[in-house]
């Protein structure tokens, strides 16, 4: 609960940023942000571009990845913007990121489930941690991360012409997807939406 109010905490800074940088665009005034490695009119043209996001309010950070140019950004409070890497876009380009604290590092895996990766912020090393291969069947799946076991939970997707109402989880012993039985009434496997964890009550929200 702490970190869903701070992700919520982030994410009013980091809008009302947004519209900061927007009003004094429009005022003809120098944008507020300052920027490492690249310039206002790359960053102007990389949040225009295909992108994922988490955000990380332990670290007060947003880390973007832009799909199109393997770009790996981070953004601060202070309105600090830095490109930390670039990925090779033929590994890393339909993919979702999560935040993970305790390793300060970024957790990666395919848009349609699949390949699961870590990716460590101070040392920019990228570890595989499945033993799967890319599933491209489940975009747009509902996700859950347990950041502590680096666990994901996932139900739903489309891919192969087929709309899923199937819930997994990613293990990290096994390093494979496994199927979760559950029983009652069966999402609508059309409707996209989040998957949410209810921790007192260990149920998921859909």
């Amino acid at each position: 609960m702490l970190r869903r109010i701070g992700v919520i905490w982030v994410m009013a800074q980091v809008l009302l940023l947004s519209r900061s940088e927007e009003v004094n665009a429009q005022n003809n005034q120098q944008y507020a942000f300052t920027y490492e490695n690249l310039d206002q009119q790359d960053w102007v043209k990389l949040v225009d571009s295909r992108s994922v996001f988490t955000i990380a309010p332990e670290v007060g950070r947003v880390f973007w990845y832009f799909r199109g140019s393997g770009i790996l950004a981070s953004q601060d409070l202070e309105k600090h913007i830095v490109v930390l890497d670039t990925l090779d876009t033929e590994i890393f380009r339909q993919i979702n990121i999560d935040y993970l604290p305790k390793e300060h590092a970024l957790l990666f895996w395919d848009a349609g489930i699949g390949r699961v990766f870590q990716y460590d912020l101070d040392s920019g090393i990228i570890e595989r941690l499945d033993n799967s291969y890319s599933f491209n069947a489940f975009f747009d799946h509902g996700e859950f991360v347990d950041t502590d076991t680096k666990t994901i939970y996932t139900l739903g997707g489309y891919g192969e012409f087929t709309s899923k109402d199937i819930l997994m989880y990613f293990s990290l012993d096994e390093g494979e997807w496994i199927d979760i039985t559950y029983f009652g009434d069966r999402p609508n496997p059309k409707f996209l939406g989040d998957l949410e964890y209810d921790e007192q009550n260990n149920l998921f929200y859909y």
